[in-house]
């Protein structure tokens, strides 16, 4: 019988990974190509890294903010919702590698209950990488070293374990875990269904709770509403369709849950102060 987190599993952001065999997505982002130099809040089984190269970043996790600055990292747990971002709004070029660590138990199903001490919700959120140089120049060589398959085996290997005899259990995470787990299943609804007709007793549903309850989490541990945070979803994900495709600007409204071009183009200026042909035109 599949427990609790499986079936959250079902709801949380996809990975594509892009290294041939091994569950790594390692790619260079640069936070001027999102709306609001701000990534769109997500989470995921894998763990994640961001490195910044050039300038800083700042990071929201399950309620928390960090600033990370040049040549520094973060280490973001695994199913933590969070994302990355720029509080003045500049620009950051940086290095971000998720990598599922329970790849290992393919071949070693003992493994999970030992991976589950440290990757689990009642751990670290959080860990900010200042001195860990060879730790930090481990993820930079998967990045340049995609060919090497074994090396890449080896380093993400090394990777999961250097971060497993980091992480420490974190009483505060055991007190809110169910809280988390409530807004986990109410933002992965949300990651699923952002493209139909969504209301606040279906966001309550999914993680039910009431509609006073629901308000209630989003508001303390995401500092939004349900539906702010269904619109910002629905934003950021239509900024990506209109830097990444040639749909027409009516394919991308009725893909992203907006009723009517002309109430996305609304919407669109409203939160980003230009329309989207106007967004386009600048990428």
């Amino acid at each position: 019988m599949r427990n609790q987190l499986d079936v959250l599993s079902d709801l949380s952001e996809q990975i594509s990974y892009n290294i041939p065999d091994i569950p790594v997505h390692i790619h260079i982002e640069k936070l001027e190509n999102f709306h609001k130099y701000a990534t769109a809040c997500h989470w995921h089984p894998d763990i994640e890294f961001c490195l910044p190269l050039k300038g800083s970043i700042d990071f929201f996790v399950n309620g928390e903010t960090y600033h990370v600055q040049e040549g520094q990292g973060i280490f973001v747990n695994s199913k933590r919702l969070h994302h990355s971002f720029s509080t003045e709004q500049r620009n950051c070029t940086y290095l971000c590698m998720t990598l599922n660590p329970y790849f290992f138990t393919k071949e070693h199903g003992d493994l999970s209950s030992f991976l589950e001490e440290k990757f689990g919700v009642s751990n670290d959120d959080v860990i900010l990488l200042t001195d860990e140089q060879e730790l930090l120049s481990k993820i930079h060589k998967l990045h340049d070293n995609t060919s090497d398959m074994l090396l890449m085996l080896s380093l993400a290997f090394d990777i999961c374990s250097t971060m497993h005899s980091k992480i420490k259990l974190d009483t505060k995470n055991q007190l809110h875990s169910e809280h988390w787990m409530t807004i986990w299943k109410m933002t992965g609804f949300i990651h699923k269904n952002f493209a139909d007709k969504v209301l606040i007793d279906d966001i309550a549903l999914a993680g039910a709770v009431n509609r006073t309850k629901c308000c209630e989490l989003f508001s303390v541990h995401l500092n939004c509403t349900p539906i702010g945070y269904l619109t910002d979803y629905r934003i950021q994900k239509s900024c990506e369709i209109l830097q990444s495709t040639s749909c027409s600007i009516t394919e991308i409204a009725m893909h992203c849950g907006f009723q009517s071009s002309s109430y996305f183009t609304y919407v669109f200026r409203k939160e980003t102060g230009m329309t989207p042909r106007e967004y386009r035109s600048l990428r």
